[in-house]
C-alpha cells in the first residue's frame, strides 16, 4: 500500500514528533540522519502540510526553531502517522458503506412508494365497495329490525 520511501518517511515523521515531546522543540536538522534524503524531505513536506509542527518564525525557514502543533500531538497519540492515515482510510471505508447502504435503502423505498401509488387506485376502489357493502348491510339490519 505505501511505498518504502513513505514507510521511512512516516517513521521519520514519528521519531521527530517524539523528538519535540522529548525536548520541547528542535530543528530540521533533528528531522533525520540526512535532512537532504528523499525520506527527510517527504516527511519534512508532510509536516508542513498538514500542519503538524510550528515554526516560532511563523513561516518555514531552516534556522527556525520547530515547535510540535496539536495535529502531531494528536497524530502520536493515535499511534503515528500511519496509523493515523489507516484510521482515516477506515473511517472513509465506512463512510462510503453507510453512504451505499443509504442509497440502496432509498432505492428500495423509491420502488416500494412507486408500487403502492400503483396499486392505491385499486385499493381505493375496493375500500368503495366495502363501504356500500356496508351501509347495504346496514339498511338490510335495520329492516329486519323494523320489522
Amino acid at each position: 500500500m505505501y511505498s518504502d520511501i513513505e514507510l521511512k518517511a512516516f517513521d521519520i515523521i514519528d521519531k521527530f514528533l517524539q523528538h519535540l515531546v522529548d525536548n520541547g522543540s528542535g530543528s530540521v536538522y533533528n528531522i533525520g540522519k540526512d535532512f537532504y534524503s528523499t525520506e527527510s524531505q517527504i516527511a519534512y513536506k508532510i509536516m508542513c502540510d498538514k500542519d503538524l509542527i510550528s515554526f516560532r518564525k511563523g513561516y518555514a525557514d531552516k534556522n527556525s526553531i520547530i515547535d510540535i502543533s496539536t495535529n502531531g500531538l494528536t497524530i502520536l497519540k493515535i499511534g503515528g502517522y500511519k496509523k493515523y492515515l489507516d484510521t482515516l482510510q477506515q473511517q472513509s471505508d465506512h463512510d462510503n458503506y453507510v453512504k451505499n447502504l443509504e442509497i440502496e435503502k432509498t432505492k428500495i423505498d423509491l420502488k416500494l412508494a412507486k408500487k403502492i401509488l400503483k396499486e392505491y387506485p385499486y385499493t381505493k376502489w375496493i375500500a368503495r365497495i366495502g363501504l356500500i357493502i356496508a351501509i347495504i348491510s346496514l339498511i338490510v339490519t335495520l329492516l329486519q329490525l323494523l320489522k
